[in-house]
Parts: C-alpha cells; sequence; structure tokens
C-alpha cells in the first residue's frame, strides 16, 4: 500500500493556520489503516486452510533454517535429536535449528542450535523422495575470548552400544578434571532441553494403526494460501487421513512407507516451507510432510503425502542410541600448527565402523598389519614383500612398529611386533588436497612368511576395475560397537570414478584418476576412523589404500569412500622395492 498526502508551498511542507490539525488527522487515519491490514494479515496468513496456533501451544515443533531464512519444518522427538525430512538436506547446505518459536521474527532472539550429525535414511532416493526422512542431532556452542595457554574443557556423556572389547555402556559423565585456569568454553555439546516453550513429542508404538478418515493436524511456518510468502507465526490446518488404496494410487512408489491426507475442504494441508513438519493424530507424530498434491498448494491434483513414521521406528531408535559424546580437554600449546592460535575441543560422535562388517577369520586377508605408535594401533597396512609394508601417505607417526599375523590385537605376542626402520612417503604428497596418499614402511627385520603369513598380490600398471565390482575392505578401526581389538572386513562394490567426481564436487575435492571409489555412501558400509592405510582387495589383489571419507559420519556417510589407486602407483612401488635391494 502506497499513500501519499502532501501539500506544499514554494517547495516545502505547508505550515499554514490548520495544517497542524489535517497532519494531525493524516496520522491518526494512517494508524487506524495499519491497525486494520495487520489484523487482516494475521487472520488470512495461515497453511493451507488452517489458523494461527496459540503460541508455543507446539513446543515440539523446529524451524530448519538456512543462512537465517526459514527453510523447513521438523519437530523434537528427543532432548538431542530433531525429525524432518530428507529433502530438506537436497541443496547440502548447513542447517541451523530454532527451537522453542512461534514467530519467525522473533526466533531471531533464539540462540539456534547447530547441526551436528545429519542422520539420512540409507535408502532415501533424492528422485522419487522414497524414505524421506532423516534425523539431526543438535548441539550449541558458546566461545569465549580465547588466549595462549588456554585449556578447553567440555564434560562427557556416553550413551548407546558402548565401546571395547567388552561392549560396556556408560551412563555417568566421564570424570574429567577443571582446567588450571577458566576454560573458554562455556559448553561444547548441549541438549535441546530443558528450555522454555520446548519439549520433545511422542513418536507412535510399533502397534500403532492410522484408521482412514481419521482427523489429525498439520502444521507449519510454510506457505500460506493466496499471499505466497511464508508465515511468520505458525500456523496449523486439520487434515483427513486417506485410505491406503488412494495413497497407492496417487503415489505408488512412496505408498508402502507412507500417509496420504486431504484437506478438511479439500484444498489441501501444507506447502512450500512446511516439508518435515509432523502429521499428528492424537499428541503423536505418526507423518512427517514430504510431498505435496501438485503444484498450486490451494488446489491439489492428489492427496498430500507424508513418510509414515511407525515404518522407520527400527532405524530411528538405532541412530538414537548408538551415540557417544567424547572430549577430552586439549591444551592450547598442544594443538597441530594449522590451529595452535586457537584453542579447540573436538566432539567425535563413535557410531562408527568398519561399518556393518564382520569379524575376518584368522586365515584370511594374512598381509594385514596394524602399524602402532607405542603399543597402539594407529594405522592399517599391507604387506608386499618380507621387508616392506604400504599405508597411506596421511599416517604420521614418529616411533612406529608393525605389529603381523595377529587379527586379534589383544593377543600379540612380542615375536609379532617389528619396529619400522626407515619411511617412504610419496614425494608429491599433499594433505590440502589429498593428493598421492600413499607410503611405503621399511622394516628392521625381514618378516617370516610362512601359511599364516603372506604377502599381497598388487595389480599390474594400468589395469582397472569395473563399475559394481565386489571388494573387500578390512581395519582394526571404530565400528558400531565403538573401539575393536578384531580385523573387521566389510564387502563394497566400485563406484564409477566420474560419479564419485560428481559427489565430491559439492566439497571442492578434486577425484583423480589415481583414486578409486566405493558406493558405501548412503548405506551402512564402508570404513572408518583407523582404518586409513588398509587395503580394498578385488580378486584377491590390493587394488587400493583407505584414504579419505565425508567427515559427517562413517556408518551412513553422505558421500563415496575414496581410495589411493595401487596400480596407478605400481612403477613408484617396485622403483623402492628395487633401490632397497640394490642397498
Amino acid at each position: 500500500m502506497t499513500l501519499a498526502w502532501q501539500t506544499r508551498h514554494g517547495g516545502s511542507m505547508c505550515t499554514r493556520s490548520g495544517g497542524l490539525r489535517m497532519w494531525t488527522l493524516f496520522l491518526q487515519l494512517l494508524a487506524l489503516i495499519l491497525i486494520t491490514q495487520a489484523h487482516a494479515g494475521s487472520s488470512s496468513a495461515r497453511i493451507i486452510n488452517g489458523k494461527e496456533v496459540k503460541p508455543h501451544s507446539r513446543p515440539y515443533m523446529a524451524s530448519l533454517q538456512v543462512n537465517g531464512q526459514h527453510h523447513c519444518g521438523g519437530f523434537l522427538v528427543d532432548k538431542y535429536f530433531v525429525m524432518t525430512a530428507a529433502h530438506c538436506r537436497d541443496r547440502d547446505e548447513p542447517l541451523t535449528v530454532v527451537l522453542g518459536a512461534h514467530s519467525l521474527k522473533e526466533s531471531r532472539k533464539l540462540s539456534p542450535f547447530f547441526v551436528e550429525c545429519y542422520h539420512i535414511h540409507p535408502k532415501y532416493s533424492k528422485t522419487t523422495k522414497s524414505n524421506d526422512i532423516m534425523l539431526l542431532k543438535v548441539r550449541t556452542l558458546r566461545m569465549a575470548a580465547l588466549g595462549d595457554g588456554h585449556m578447553c574443557q567440555a564434560y562427557c556423556e556416553m550413551r548407546g552400544g558402548g565401546g571395547g572389547g567388552q561392549r560396556s555402556v556408560l551412563h555417568s559423565p566421564l570424570p574429567l578434571s577443571p582446567p588450571p585456569r577458566p576454560s573458554p568454553f562455556h559448553q561444547l555439546m548441549k541438549p535441546a532441553l530443558p528450555l522454555p516453550h520446548v519439549e520433545p513429542i511422542k513418536l507412535p508404538k510399533a502397534n500403532r494403526v492410522v484408521k482412514p478418515e481419521s482427523e489429525c493436524e498439520v502444521c507449519g511456518w510454510g506457505v500460506t494460501s493466496g499471499n505466497h510468502k511464508q508465515s511468520d507465526k505458525l500456523q496449523a490446518a486439520n487434515v483427513t487421513v486417506m485410505d491406503e488404496k488412494y495413497c497407492r494410487k496417487d503415489w505408488p512408489v512412496q505408498a508402502p512407507t507412507s500417509l496420504c491426507t486431504r484437506g478438511r475442504k479439500g484444498d489441501g494441508g501444507f506447502c512450500e516451507g512446511d516439508s518435515g513438519g509432523p502429521l499428528v493424530c492424537g499428541q503423536e507424530a505418526v507423518g512427517i510432510v514430504s510431498l505435496r498434491g501438485g503444484p498450486a498448494c490451494d488446489k491439489p491434483t492428489v492427496s498430500n503425502l507424508y513418510v509414515k513414521i511407525v515404518t522407520y521406528l527400527k532405524w530411528i531408535k538405532e541412530v538414537m542410541k548408538r551415540t557417544l559424546y567424547f572430549v577430552l580437554p586439549i591444551n592450547g600449546n598442544q594443538v597441530t600448527k594449522m590451529v595452535k592460535r586457537l584453542c579447540t575441543c573436538v566432539s567425535v560422535s563413535f557410531r562408527l565402523g568398519i561399518s556393518d562388517g564382520d569379524v575376518a577369520q584368522n586365515q584370511d586377508l594374512q598381509f594385514m598389519v596394524s602399524v602402532q605408535e607405542g603399543e597402539k594401533h594407529h594405522c592399517g597396512g599391507f604387506l608386499i614383500s618380507d621387508r616392506f609394508v604400504v599405508t597411506a601417505g596421511h599416517c604420521k607417526f614418529r616411533n612406529c612398529s608393525i605389529v603381523y599375523s595377529s587379527h586379534n590385537l589383544r593377543q600379540v605376542k612380542q615375536w609379532q611386533r617389528i619396529k619400522v626402520q626407515k619411511t617412504f612417503r610419496h614425494e608429491n604428497y599433499t594433505d590440502k588436497p589429498l593428493h598421492n596418499d600413499i607410503m611405503l614402511l621399511q622394516l628392521a627385520k625381514p618378516v617370516k612368511l610362512n601359511k599364516g603369513v603372506k604377502v599381497a598380490q598388487l595389480p599390474k600398471k594400468r589395469s582397472t576395475l569395473e563399475n559394481d565390482a565386489k571388494c573387500r575392505v578390512a581395519g582394526w578401526g571404530m565400528t558400531s560397537h565403538g573401539p575393536t581389538d578384531d580385523l573387521n572386513v566389510v564387502t563394497v562394490k566400485v563406484l564409477n570414478r566420474n560419479k564419485c567426481a560428481h559427489f565430491w564436487k559439492t566439497r571442492n575435492v578434486v577425484i583423480t584418476d589415481k583414486m578409486l571409489c566405493t558406493g558405501s555412501f548412503k548405506t551402512e558400509k564402508g570404513f572408518c576412523k583407523g582404518d586409513s592405510g588398509g587395503p580394498l582387495v578385488c580378486d584377491n589383489k590390493a587394488q587400493g589404500i583407505v584414504s579419505f571419507k565425508h567427515e559427517s559420519e562413517c556408518r551412513y556417510p553422505d558421500l563415496p569412500n575414496v581410495y589411493t589407486s595401487v596400480a596407478a602407483y605400481a612403477d613408484w612401488i617396485q622403483a623402492h622395492l628395487r633401490r632397497s635391494t640394490d642397498d
């Protein structure tokens, strides 16, 4: 609305007799118009066929934001977890979570929660939006001014599967000593509760059935009818659950794991910006807003689609229970050169793997070695002769040894440990970006090769692997149950290099022809911390060296695992072996 009312005399605002009264009248009229418009806006701005809810009456609602702007809905299901739709992460932009808000404008006064982990369902499809469910583990990070010599500290909590050989579960805080001076960290990891106007919503039980014609509610801050703008205030609409046969007709691919609704007047229910919000029936979140029934929200051509939460209860519980937070004090003077001016505490989530793997048999993978510093496992590696081990170039240590002929690191005998005499990291190795990630370890004395100790076969120069070829990767790295002393192995499939490069391009990482990829992303299979340097074995040949993965997670990585191609360095390896023989 534009309202212009000015009388001028000599180019200036009129000040003759009566002007003041006219100006006062103008201000009163303007105020009346603005109040009327504000009231009208409040009554019409709603989720399709809905209305504004009582402030803070839905304390589970979350606004997922990108750069401070509302992007999707979500809902709190646990003090650490927010549930939403997986497609809210399709743009691959970092999300922040706002809880306890009614007005999005007022939400700017609230401290946002950062997303520590994006748990996207491993079978989610960007194309069909099948399995459109995601769990976000939230945290806050508050930091004071830092100075040299500061000590970082955070209190820790362990939950879920535990770790170590005993797979024990610790429920009490870890005993960390207070730092000698005030900590610059007030808190590293903070749950969403307790906070004012914030409470989780219940999830359905496994036997929960939502009957057709059930009256339920959908709410959000999405686009409202008529104005094509997102609502500032939280809106809700009543919707009716449809019979499964109609849902199957409208959505044949997604229907088996979905619910469908229609608006009470047949004119929709949700719109842009409502994705990820809950479908609430009887005080329980039974669905997640997924796909709407046509381009026009208020004139749907088919039913609106929701993820049926009860279908995913097993996955949800598994994700939520397998969480371990482990943070230790770090002295600022001990941090690496890259961050020596910034004292940093790191929160590590131990729900990792040789993911979804099995314990290797003693007679299998007899070329595997554990590269250790002191007597602690540091990286994997594999024998290629009685004096040389191949590992990853990024494995950095000072005084190291290798342990061979033992798949269980608790049962190592003295004769199975040999000192490393020399290390030969590739001369063109770089860690940013991570290229030429290969290193040879020359042993102080030869390994005694026998039936239980063998060398790995290497591929020929320029040999290639077929797409989808089945390979195995092994190591002593973190597993889904925590640290392991047993060698674990898992089967993975080779991924087309061009496709791999396309995925990693989103992280500004270049995949070269000296790298291999496996399609462990969106599955439970792959490698993790401590597996670096281990072999990718295809057709009984060590075709790759475990190099890098995306840091978000191991068990459900959202990008392919990457290996150094052994074939690409065949000449380099042979040159070093010949040189050692000549010496």
